[in-house]
């Protein structure tokens, strides 16, 4: 009854750890062919059966006696191989490295799903592919654009393209901004009592004087403006303010002009101004054996007029010097700064004996150019006429000084209307000695 029960128990706990999911080795097969139980003495004590029924859980109906089972181990094992291996074979396969190809293997000599290495060396050789990839193909492309150009230009070609960029070209600029301004200066006066100006037009464009196209039968060449009754008239004289030499045989030239209103008035009567600004594009030919010019058939194009803004949207200005502004200095400089423009009113490239004592550098025109007498202090007084504020230099012994200066037009029969004018300037002045200064530049002020 004992045996049995001690059978009964051994697999009635193994089934309740199945149960639990607990899975244990379980233990070699035993040589040894004696399957006697240890005797009683050695491992158990006696105990009555009423005990033993009172301990364990009571069954209404007797077991079958449980055969010996030589290896039940396939009841319970949870794995197709043994866990502990020992030959020398399984040793050899746990071995990671394998010397002769220098590089480790993978769990178990295969790549197992349950390897979570991965495999790094395959990552970098997409790299590598990558970027010799991509050099082959900027090679191609450097090879192809040097031997197969898409576009090619002759040596004449580039010659010119690089004269026009730079403006180096043969084309006289100054002279044909002189003739596109004179054409301009009678295309847009369109009186009809004006017939000067409409038959002048012609010669910008044959060379010939009008007198000379009608004897020969020729009618103008010149795109007319249509105007019906109109007395637009030019005011004051056009400005080129933008030209460029394109080729030796031609040049661009961007032209604006102010003229009346269509009834010859630059203002209205309540004093408000009519006039306004026209723009002109103008291409003007250029034959150098001849050294004649003439305005292209197409032209003038009108153009829109460059914008004018308000001066308070400019950037702030850049600082005078240090930006420090010298307060003790400023009365030192007094009789330097004053004394240097009286003398420049009168002073001039042939006669500057009276600045001389002022500057430092006889030999520097700037310095002495001065307006030869056309000019003179407003008021006669320094104190007055002029106003300035002395800043520190970055160089010792030497400062910068922001200078206005009031100008009274000396040509003038009448100083009680003359002109007066104001000039900003910024002098440079510099110690040499014990209480001596003297001007080593004067320059009209730059916006920076």
């Amino acid at each position: 009854m004992i045996s049995d029960y001690i059978n009964i128990k051994r697999v009635f706990k193994r089934k309740i750890n199945n149960t639990r999911g607990y899975f244990m080795p379980l233990p070699k097969k035993s040589t040894n062919k004696n399957t006697s139980l240890p005797s009683l003495d050695e491992d158990f004590q006696s105990v009555p059966v009423e005990t033993v029924a009172d301990e364990e859980p009571s069954y209404t109906n007797s077991l079958p006696v449980q055969e010996s089972v030589e290896d039940d181990s396939h009841l319970y094992a949870t794995h197709e191989e043994p866990i502990y291996e020992n030959s020398k074979e399984e040793k050899k396969k746990k071995k990671f490295i394998d010397k002769k190809k220098k590089k480790l293997k993978p769990f178990g000599n295969k790549v197992s799903k349950y390897d979570e290495r991965k495999d790094v060396a395959v990552a970098k050789k997409v790299q590598r592919g990558l970027v010799l990839g991509g050099l082959l193909i900027i090679i191609a492309l450097g090879v192809k654009n040097t031997f197969f150009p898409a576009n090619s230009y002759t040596t004449d070609e580039i010659a010119q393209i690089a004269k026009s960029t730079s403006g180096q070209t043969n084309f006289p600029i100054d002279k044909g901004q002189a003739f596109a301004e004179q054409f301009i200066t009678y295309y847009v006066n369109l009186d009809s009592n004006d017939s000067v100006s409409r038959n002048m037009l012609s010669y910008f464009y044959t060379g010939t004087m009008p007198e000379t196209n009608l004897a020969n039968g020729h009618t103008t060449a010149a795109p007319t403006v249509e105007a019906k009754n109109n007395k637009q008239r030019i005011i004051g004289v056009p400005v080129t303010y933008e030209k460029r030499a394109l080729t030796d045989f031609s040049a661009n030239y961007k032209i604006s002009v102010l003229v009346t209103d269509e009834n010859g008035q630059a203002q209205a009567a309540n004093q408000n101004p009519t006039s306004h600004w026209l723009s002109f594009s103008v291409n003007v030919y250029y034959d150098a054996k001849t050294g004649a010019m003439s305005i292209h058939k197409g032209d003038p194009v009108i153009m829109p007029t460059y914008p004018i803004t308000n001066s308070d949207a400019a950037k702030e200005e850049g600082k005078i010097g240090t930006g420090d502004e010298d307060t003790n200095m400023k009365q030192a400089l007094k009789s330097t700064i004053q004394g240097y423009w009286k003398a420049f009113a009168t002073s001039s490239v042939t006669s500057h004996d009276e600045i001389n004592q002022y500057i430092s550098d006889k030999e520097d025109k700037d310095l002495y150019s001065g307006f030869n007498k056309t000019m003179k202090l407003a008021t006669d007084d320094p104190n007055t006429d002029i106003t300035y504020k002395v800043y520190t230099s970055t160089n010792a012994d030497e400062w910068k000084v922001d200078v206005t200066v009031k100008w009274a037009d000396n040509t003038s029969s009448d100083t009680k209307k003359a002109a007066i004018y104001t000039g900003r300037y910024i002098m440079t002045i510099k110690k040499i000695g014990e209480d001596k200064y003297v001007v080593t530049r004067a320059a009209p002020y730059l916006y920076v």
